[in-house]
């Protein structure tokens, strides 16, 4: 006899991993399935807002280990800047780590965590999902979860509308470093430069991060090359010049994705229930990536809790979902998509900058509408 999941979740980033500890905790029993394996590094700003935070206590991790940020800096591309001190304090952790610690956890919790496996396809037969992991291997679920990010070749393979070829000219790149680097650990930094942004921000381990996004013509315009387009496009930004000049970088190479899409995404897509970056995600200048994907695994959790207890039905289970997610997150990631179309430009991001010094309640205003209130409570 074949065991049959409760919940299969395809993908172990923030959303899904959340998403499998939640489940757990309510006594259901679920498989996450992971391409990779456990510690690794992904494309993250790694900066983790307060709204965030009791949750991660909630799950055990010391959070006073990591820096407390508390202070922003944003520049223009000519190096105008503008200083703020954030009313929400958050946090500087690496997805190597919140990564490792919550698989963890989730094993340690139950959840089959099956690493090193890619799943290539999955269909509905009646009320139940077989997914597909090759060799005529197939695993069977109840529930079925796309947590696979930002882009995967399941959004392609369910012909996702973000990944057709009329967005192609939306698409990014998103490049990141680990670096030793004579940064304060209560600031989080974001600077711009042409057609793109840049945040610095520390972790663990007196280690910063340096995450930067651009347009794919930046890149396309410097040959392909990822140096000569930060010596000849980031560093015009004097702070970036200073930064990329004194840091010693820890790795051989930086970590790069190319592709990356902000465009609006349906949180159910062909039998599948979405979550994290796979049911939309925020501009990274926003800061609040990591929060949302942890958030949104908490709105789906209490959806499939009534369902699993038959309070509710399917139909009713992903309605629900659908409708709490738009009206969590839908004008965060408007928002979001909005600011950055202004940040990148020369011209227009100093004029933005220049007026919220000038105004700064705006800012404030800017910062509360992308972020969220503490949405976990023990």
């Amino acid at each position: 006899m074949k065991t049959i999941y409760d919940v299969a979740i395809v993908g172990a980033g923030l959303g899904g991993l959340t998403l499998a500890n939640l489940c757990a905790d309510n006594g259901l029993n679920v498989i996450l399935f992971e391409k990779n394996t456990f510690p690794h590094h992904k494309m993250c700003g790694e900066y983790i807002s307060g709204e965030s935070i009791p949750l991660l206590a909630h799950f055990g991790m010391n959070i006073h280990e990591f820096p407390c940020i508390h202070s922003l800096t944003i520049s223009a591309p000519d190096g105008t800047s503008i200083h703020k001190e954030l009313k929400q304090n958050a946090i500087g952790i690496s997805r190597y780590f919140v990564d490792d610690f919550l698989a963890k956890r989730a094993k340690s919790k139950g959840v089959l965590v099956l690493e090193n496996t890619k799943v290539l396809s999955a269909l509905k037969r009646e009320d139940l999902y077989e997914i597909e992991l090759g060799q005529k291997e197939k695993i069977v679920s109840k529930i079925l979860i796309g947590a696979f990010g930002k882009r995967s070749n399941l959004d392609v393979q369910l012909k996702r509308a973000f990944v057709s070829a009329n967005n192609r000219s939306k698409n990014y790149v998103a490049v990141k470093y680990h670096v030793a680097l004579d940064f304060p650990e209560n600031k989080i930094e974001l600077h711009n430069f042409e057609n793109g942004y840049c945040g610095i921000s520390r972790v663990e381990n007196n280690i910063t991060c340096i995450c930067y996004l651009t347009t794919a013509e930046n890149l396309a315009n410097s040959h392909g090359d990822i140096q000569e387009m930060e010596k000849e496009i980031l560093c015009k930004n004097p702070h970036l010049k200073n930064y990329f000049s004194s840091a010693k970088f820890l790795w051989d190479k930086p970590l790069v994705i190319a592709q990356v899409n902000f465009s609006s995404k349906p949180t159910a897509e062909k039998n599948w229930l979405m979550c994290g970056d796979s049911a939309g995600m925020i501009a990274p200048l926003c800061g609040n990536g990591m929060s949302i994907a942890m958030h949104a695994a908490v709105l789906l959790s209490h959806e499939l809790k009534a369902f699993f207890r038959n309070e509710i039905s399917y139909g009713t289970l992903e309605k629900n979902y659908s409708k709490i997610h738009k009206n969590t997150f839908s004008k965060r990631l408007f928002l979001g998509r909005k600011i950055q179309s202004t940040f990148g430009n020369p011209t227009l991001t100093k004029a933005v900058i220049l007026i919220l010094k000038r105004i700064p309640f705006l800012c404030d205003w800017l910062i509360s509408k992308t972020h969220g209130n503490v949405y976990w409570k023990n």
